[in-house]
């Protein structure tokens, strides 16, 4: 007969096929083919990445443990086959790069990779950092120290950086302010005594020299009290520094303390003096209250005494004796008697012309 299949042929044997003899009854058993895979697994293609491997597309044999490159069980494999690579990153965007400053760091152009995390330049090369170091700061000349002053604040000595703006001392430690605060003034404040002002020609007198600022009193000038401070030499009112005043307040100008004495007519009796000024303080004379025009010889204000020779005309202003201002005539009788007949005179015309006297 065409014979009975006696046992299924499998990928690691045979088949069995039992054929019996029709005629006699005898029978005898062959082997057939292999048979075929049993394609328990079939394994989708996986791409590699830079962490991970990944595989072809493959089948698995459940019966004799083999993998295939085909489901037909073409090509054998002891082992599932994997696909590695390293390089096989996957990029975001190029990152633009962050330039460093003087007192940030920059930070360089890069992609980072999805899977792995690293960082890569342009060209794919990795990065082992993406810092860019802090660039030194730029500092310019150093500025000398301004110092504070009783009633300003001063600035400390620094450099400034031309890049950042940030400014430093001499060590180049940042400096947070510049400011010096203002000392204020000096206490206890010195005290001046006030001092009467003299008269121009008076000898000078001379203030001792203190220590400090005191107003420079030349001459006869005199100065109020005040006080000063003796680190900035500015000048007050009070102890206590409230009361501002300036210099030109302190001064006393010298000046004459005049006495005046009025004109007196001399008589046969007595004599009589020109109109005059005297100063109490220096005893000089003067022919004005301003005291500007000095009276050199003192004894040219007294006005002799009156005799019959010599009459005096005290009320004539025509003459100045001595630049005094004050006249004195003295003249004899005959001359007064002419001069008055030569002013009755000269109201009448003379010389033989109509209507004259001669």
């Amino acid at each position: 007969d065409n014979g009975v299949e006696t046992g299924n042929a499998t990928c690691l044997e045979p088949g069995h096929k039992l054929f019996t003899c029709t005629a006699c009854g005898a029978a005898k058993e062959e082997d057939t083919e292999y048979g075929a895979h049993n394609m328990t697994q079939h394994v989708a293609y996986k791409a590699p990445t830079c962490v991970a491997d990944g595989n072809p597309e493959y089948w698995y044999c459940g019966t004799c443990g083999k993998y295939f490159t085909d489901a037909l069980g073409g090509e054998a494999l002891d082992e599932a086959p994997v696909l590695h690579d390293e390089n096989a990153h996957k990029f975001s965007e190029m990152v633009r790069e962050v330039s460093a400053t003087c007192t940030k760091e920059g930070v360089k152009a890069h992609k980072t990779c999805e899977y792995c995390g690293d960082d890569f330049d342009a060209d794919g090369v990795k990065l082992d950092t993406l810092v860019i170091p802090m660039l030194e700061h730029s500092l310019g000349e150093w500025i000398e120290e301004a110092p504070a002053t009783c009633t300003a604040p001063g600035t400390k000595g620094h450099y400034t950086c031309a890049m950042c703006g940030d400014d430093f001392d001499a060590e180049e430690n940042v400096i947070d302010d510049l400011s010096i605060p203002a000392t204020g003034h000096t206490f206890p404040l010195i005290h001046v005594d006030a001092k009467a002002a003299g008269c121009p020609n008076h000898a000078a007198l001379h203030m001792p020299r203190r220590s400090g600022s005191p107003v420079t009193v030349t001459g006869n000038n005199g100065n109020i009290e005040y006080w000063y401070c003796e680190t900035c030499g500015a000048y007050f009112a009070d102890t206590a520094g409230s009361t501002p005043i300036a210099e030109a307040d302190i001064v006393i100008p010298a000046a004459h303390s005049m006495t005046h004495v009025a004109y007196k007519a001399p008589t046969a009796e007595a004599e009589g003096n020109k109109e005059y000024w005297i100063c109490s303080i220096c005893g000089e004379y003067f022919a004005d209250a301003a005291g500007t025009r000095q009276i050199a010889d003192k004894t040219s204000v007294i006005l002799p005494k009156v005799t019959p020779e010599t009459p005096t005309d005290p009320t004539d202003p025509s003459t100045d004796n001595g630049g005094s201002g004050t006249m004195d005539f003295r003249i004899s009788i005959w001359e007064w008697l002419a001069r008055i007949i030569r002013k009755l005179l000269s109201m009448f015309k003379f010389g033989g012309g109509e209507g004259s006297i001669c």
